[in-house]
């Protein structure tokens, strides 16, 4: 592990620092108290700072030192204290050489920000333990020369509430290489000063510390002068290669404090050394097959195994096997579907990193006896006088043809050839008489350049398209019985019969026909409702299932009757005339009703008797009423004297 190295560098964050005669950062600490810190561009505690506080929206700033705070005496080797000599020396050892005092500046501004017991030593750092929650603050730190108060600057406002770890770094990413893994991150200057990198070799395992010293995020000047940043931030080194590690970044702001922890990334070191080839290869030939073992050394990142052919030693290979092979595996078979005089192999070992290598080129010669595989999807489809075959194609590269085979009964000794030479095309058209009706069976064969033929295709059944339609129906009758319309008819014996349609018209009206039925009948008698009372027209067609229509049968006529049933929707209402002492009845009109007659009872009273004669009007009055007194319902007559009442209502 190392950080990296540049010379003439700029720490980025600290240029704002650099920039400006004094800077003040303020913040909660892990004791929940408020650390100040104070950074300069030049040497300026030698007589010390005064700090000041004062609560946001305040007038009054509040002195809070009784002296300036300055950095501690020189206290050369009067003490055994190794810290405090390195704190010492830090401090009074500025160096001659101007060229130095920058990189000398940024060690004590760096220590400060990262120690505070050396902030404290240099006079760059108040703890404020007088605070108030809930309050807002801010603190002015204002710097001393020959006994007189100098410039000053104030803080960022500071709230005052419970201890809550900085938010981590974004924008972690990894370089990995052999045994090395590199980082660059989202580097934001006015949050974080420095960072550390943890690393793991588990997936949610205990981090550990990889860097020595907090990392610093670096630029540096090019030849134009322009500022440039680092291409890495951090190099981890000494790693295994081909091992996953697992790694999170925090960040310390400008007051110490480390952020919480960022998501866990995971860097896997490349493995560039390649696998032992196999060895003891062997390669024997069986009908149309290839058979090749072989033994690989057991390594402990070997992945899988994969076999390559070519035509030629020196040519092409081309890798045969689809999904890699087990590393316990030692024996493929390849099954050849073209045949060149001779074929070369290589057997492959790939490990885990994708490092791979080939065995010395193996030639075998082949003889070609493999026959095309069985045609896949043949299908027919019938026509007016043809049938059209199509199938999928065959993939063998020395595939000469199809030979097509039809039978008109479906027995096996039936077929006949239908092309002595092989069709190229993997369509077919079948000319015949266009009256044949029989369903016919196709099946088909593939064959190579050596004439190796392949099994026979499944068969397909097909019917030509038919264009002959059923016969003429024969209609029977047609009656009016139990409020239906009942027609009956000769069966038709077309054995591709689908059924028959009924149609009807009002007789003396131009009314085209209408269809009665939904779906196809397939009895010879058919049932169903007419709106209305009339003299009907009727007749029937027979459809079979390639849809051709009959003639229509002959027309027959009959006069349908409906009893139709009396509308016993009443709507009687009523209301009293107080000054002419009237008791007014109204109904609505109602259908098929020959009359009415009023019924009248007294409210105490059971019985009620008629008061009105016979009358065909939807009103009545009863000049004999009293309000709240009387009772009153209609009895409603049809002309067959059949009747029913309404329901009683008081006006």
């Amino acid at each position: 592990m190392k950080n990296l190295l540049i010379t003439t560098i700029i720490i980025l964050g600290l240029e704002n620092i650099f920039s400006q005669p004094l800077s003040v950062v303020a913040g909660i600490d892990k004791d929940n108290f408020v650390t100040i810190k104070w950074f300069s561009n030049h040497q300026f505690n030698v007589e010390g700072v005064n700090i000041y506080k004062r609560e946001v929206g305040a007038n009054e700033w509040i002195k809070l030192n009784q002296t300036p705070i300055k950095r501690s005496n020189d206290i050369s080797n009067s003490t055994r204290d190794t810290t405090l000599l390195f704190y010492n020396a830090l401090t009074y050892n500025k160096p001659k050489d101007p060229e130095d005092e920058g990189t000398w500046r940024i060690a004590i501004i760096t220590t400060g920000i990262l120690d505070p017991k050396f902030a404290e030593f240099y006079g760059m750092q108040y703890v404020d333990k007088e605070i108030e929650s809930g309050k807002t603050y801010e603190y002015k730190i204002v710097r001393v020369e020959n006994g007189q108060e100098k410039e000053g600057s104030i803080s960022n406002q500071v709230k005052i509430e419970q201890y809550k770890q900085p938010q981590p770094p974004t924008g972690l990413i990894t370089r990995e290489d052999e045994n090395s893994v590199k980082f660059l991150w989202t580097h934001d200057k006015k949050k974080f000063f420095a960072y550390n990198l943890y690393r793991s070799d588990s997936k949610q395992g205990k981090k550990v510390k990889i860097n020595k010293h907090p990392i610093m995020v670096f630029e540096f000047k090019d030849e134009a002068g322009k500022s440039k940043r680092a291409e890495q931030f951090f190099i981890d080194t000494n790693l295994v290669s081909g091992k996953t590690y697992y790694y999170e970044l925090t960040g310390f702001d400008y007051l110490g404090r480390e952020s919480l922890p960022s998501e866990e990334i995971a860097a896997t070191t490349k493995d560039k050394t390649p696998p032992a080839e196999a060895f003891d290869v062997k390669v024997s030939v069986k009908s149309d097959s290839v058979i090749l073992s072989w033994k690989v050394q057991k390594e402990k990142d070997l992945k899988e195994i994969n076999i390559y052919r070519g035509k030629q030693f020196d040519g092409e290979f081309i890798k045969i096997n689809k999904s890699p092979l087990k590393i316990n595996v030692e024996k493929y078979v390849d099954v050849l579907d073209k045949y060149e005089p001779a074929y070369f192999y290589s057997i492959e070992t790939v490990d885990l990193s994708g490092n791979s290598t080939r065995t010395f080129p193996t030639a075998v010669v082949i003889t070609d006896s493999k026959p095309p595989a069985q045609p896949k999807d043949l299908e027919a489809v019938g026509e007016v006088g043809r049938v059209v075959l199509k199938w999928k194609n065959n993939t063998e590269s020395d595939l000469l043809g199809y030979f097509v085979w039809r039978s008109m009964s479906g027995k096996e000794d039936d077929f006949l050839l239908l092309n002595p030479d092989p069709t190229p095309n993997n369509t077919y058209i079948d000319s015949l008489n266009k009256e044949i009706n029989n369903i016919i069976t196709y099946r088909i064969k593939a064959v190579d350049t050596n004439y190796n033929e392949s099994p026979y295709s499944k068969t397909v059944n097909v019917r030509m398209i038919d264009v002959t339609p059923p016969d003429k129906p024969i209609l029977l009758k047609v009656s009016n019985q139990d409020l239906k319309v009942k027609l009956e008819w000769l069966r038709n014996y077309e054995p591709n019969l689908a059924g028959y349609d009924v149609f009807y018209a009002e007789i003396n009206s131009d009314s085209v026909f209408n269809k009665a039925n939904r779906e196809f009948i397939k009895t010879t008698s058919y049932e169903f409702d007419l709106a209305s009372s009339g003299d009907y027209k009727f007749y029937i067609v027979a459809i079979d299932s390639s849809g051709n229509i009959s003639e229509n049968s002959d027309t027959l006529e009959c006069s349908i009757f409906y009893q139709v049933p009396l509308n016993k929707n009443v709507s009687l209402s009523g209301f009293f005339d107080p000054e002419r002492k009237v008791s007014s009845l109204r109904w609505n009109k109602i259908d098929l009703a020959s009359g009415f007659v009023v019924y009248k009872r007294d409210k105490n009273e059971d019985l009620s008797a008629p008061i009105s004669n016979f009358i065909t009007e939807n009103q009545f009055e009863d000049p004999q009423g009293e309000k709240d007194r009387y009772y009153y319902f209609i009895r409603i007559y049809d002309n067959d004297g059949n009747s029913y009442d309404s329901d009683e209502i008081i006006p």
